[in-house]
């Protein structure tokens, strides 16, 4: 898979545990709670990046909070994608348009929308609905906001 503009990195466990291995080694204060927006985005990842040992990589609720993220780095003179890696959720049109350009989770908005107005004209037909969940296909857009990981060796313990 291709990462940033020059490098590549292959994944090599199966995608649905990757996020749960990489959350099995990440600290509880380096994750940041925010609502939805650009401010609050803001203000946790000025938390975040202040850190002692600042995250090297800041994966943001949606687009929007992205941006938050992109303006606390510039605060704190820290390069994207060189010092912090950043990605967003949802591909917002404007996140190809961000300087560099957002790495982003597509969600497919508008089957999202097509799924929902055919649930929403079935209730108001008085018609059963065909399924009562529905599983979307989310597609990574890897674009410039992203450099590849440095290799750390694991910390060894005494026993």
């Amino acid at each position: 898979k291709r990462v940033g503009r020059r490098h590549r990195r292959e994944l090599p466990v199966a995608p649905e545990r990757v996020l749960e291995l990489a959350l099995a080694h990440v600290e509880r204060k380096t994750v940041g709670r925010a609502a939805l927006r650009h401010d609050d985005a803001v203000l946790c990842a000025r938390k975040l990046i202040s850190l002692p040992n600042r995250p090297t990589a800041i994966f943001a609720a949606n687009d929007m909070s992205a941006l938050g993220v992109y303006q606390a780095a510039k605060e704190a003179g820290l390069d994207i994608p060189n010092d912090l890696s950043v990605v967003g959720f949802d591909n917002l049109d404007g996140s190809c348009l961000m300087v560099p350009a957002l790495t982003t989770v597509d969600q497919s908005v508008e089957e999202i929308g097509t799924i929902a107005t055919e649930m929403i004209n079935s209730l108001i037909n008085d018609e059963k609905l065909k399924f009562k969940q529905h599983i979307i296909q989310t597609r990574l857009i890897i674009r410039d906001s992203c450099s590849p990981s440095i290799a750390i060796e694991p910390a060894t313990h005494a026993v």
